[in-house]
């Protein structure tokens, strides 16, 4: 398992070289590593990206899964725009993620994709650490939510309630964090819907 660790941070570090533009490229350096989330509503471990320059500041991204999750595509989605990097390489300290001035939403690059689901969209939200069995059902509440006690830069793309009544965020817009919620998942939530009411008559 620990191989299978170090493999996956080593292609990812591979991976970042390759999208830091040639003409930077020479003065950077790429670190990955994961590191465990003590919030019980994100992802059990997120990989974080830093990448430093010579003569720059260095910039610190997450992903939030393990390793040995993380595909080049969802790197990509993740990963600092050309501008934002140039930035960092000259000394200014900009932020990634980027947010509006009001630290409530983010701005979207043009690059950015929109998201998948609207505010009421039926999904499937993991949460815990398996990824086979720890998937729980609930309805999306909002889209880019921002917690008030959050860091300045920090988002989430979804606020999420969840049927047993727990109020979460996704960390991330990808399968792996959160899907849609599949027909046979619906009958069997309608089902469970219906017993919760005859116990509370």
């Amino acid at each position: 398992e620990e191989k299978e660790r170090k493999a996956a941070l080593e292609r990812i570090e591979a991976w970042s070289m390759e999208m830091i533009p040639e003409e930077i490229r020479e003065d950077a350096f790429v670190a990955v590593r994961e590191m465990e989330c003590g919030d019980p509503n994100c992802s059990p471990v997120d990989t974080a990206i830093t990448i430093f320059f010579e003569k720059g500041v260095d910039g610190i991204f997450g992903i939030p899964m393990m390793a040995k999750e993380v595909t080049k595509e969802e790197l990509k989605l993740s990963f600092p725009t050309a501008e934002v990097l140039q930035k960092w390489k000259v000394g200014q300290d900009v932020e990634w993620p980027p947010r509006d001035n009001a630290g409530l939403k983010p701005i979207l690059p043009d690059d950015m994709p929109a998201l998948r689901f609207e505010s009421g969209t039926r999904v499937l939200c993991r949460t815990g650490p398996d990824v086979e069995k720890d998937w729980s059902l609930g309805t999306i509440l909002l889209q880019w939510y921002r917690d008030p006690k959050w860091p300045e830069d920090s988002y989430a793309p979804y606020k999420i309630r969840l049927d047993d009544e727990r109020e979460i965020f996704a960390p991330a817009d990808i399968e792996q964090v959160i899907k849609r919620e599949l027909p046979e998942e619906l009958d069997a939530s309608a089902a469970k819907a219906d017993i919760n009411q005859e116990i509370k008559k």
